[in-house]
């Protein structure tokens, strides 16, 4: 259920938003093509007797080259108009995607895409050579990757890829090949709000906004601090809930906040 927003401070907040099916409706041009038949109004159901690989998809994305990928939780599928192609570890193959529950799929400017996985961390997939790179936490080293679990992944208009995990918020330093961290901590009430980290997003004024299972946070890069905005039950204009799951920026500047209820 959906109610309406109510604002504050530029933030539209949407609330009683619990979760979302997602339908899709494909051209009567792919339908014939993808062997698959469209129910009266063209919506369509794909499910795994079509060639998904699996029906919990988490994450949707059609890449610039017009595929469209779907993040399930037994593979990485990449259809093509005509045909699904399926991704899957293999532990024979260093370059297979390193994990088969998908959270997250993001294309940057590049077109390179990366890849979110519940426990082999952030996968770059190189089209032209069918082949991942796997960046993962490696206790050794304090550079690596903060946790295996990626639930979102962002580029930012400077280039660089963030990184929401289960244990904090990471940026990744393309030219040095290192992650940056930030995590919560209870001594800076300028830190982030909470590490379990569900959604980044960039507005028009080069703010990054972060959601959290500890509200919204708005980070300001020059003095490296947080400011968080969370659920008061004081506050009607508050946030309607702490889980934030997703954030956009509207035409006209408002930023609004998907939040669990």
């Amino acid at each position: 259920m959906l109610n309406f927003p109510v604002s504050y401070s530029g933030i539209k907040v949407l609330v009683r938003l619990f979760y979302v099916i997602i339908f899709l409706f494909l051209s009567p041009v792919l339908l014939p093509q993808a062997n698959i038949s469209s129910a009266s109004g063209g919506l369509v159901r794909i499910l795994s007797e079509n060639g998904l690989s699996q029906n919990t998809v988490h994450h949707i994305l059609q890449d610039s080259r017009g595929f469209i990928w779907f993040a399930t939780e037994d593979g990485l599928n990449k259809y093509d108009g005509y045909n699904f192609t399926v991704y899957k570890n293999n532990l024979r193959d260093e370059h297979s995607v390193s994990d088969n529950f998908i959270w997250t799929i993001y294309e940057d400017r590049n077109g390179v895409l990366w890849v979110g996985t519940n426990s082999g961390g952030l996968c770059k997939f190189d089209g032209e050579k069918e082949k991942f790179i796997s960046y993962k936490n490696n206790p050794d080293d304090p550079n690596s990757l903060t946790l295996n679990n990626v639930r979102t992944v962002y580029e930012d208009k400077e280039g660089d890829i963030w990184v929401g995990t289960e244990n904090g918020l990471d940026r990744f330093d393309r030219e040095k090949n290192i992650f940056i961290h930030y995590r919560h901590n209870r001594e800076d009430p300028y830190s982030l709000s909470n590490n379990v980290v569900l959604a980044i997003y960039e507005d028009r004024d080069k703010d990054l906004w972060i959601g959290s299972d500890g509200g919204l946070d708005k980070f300001d890069r020059k003095k490296n601090r947080f400011f968080n905005y969370s659920f008061d039950p004081n506050n009607v204009n508050s946030l309607s809930d702490n889980v934030v799951l997703s954030i956009y920026q509207d035409n006209e500047g408002y930023i609004w906040i998907g939040t669990l209820k």
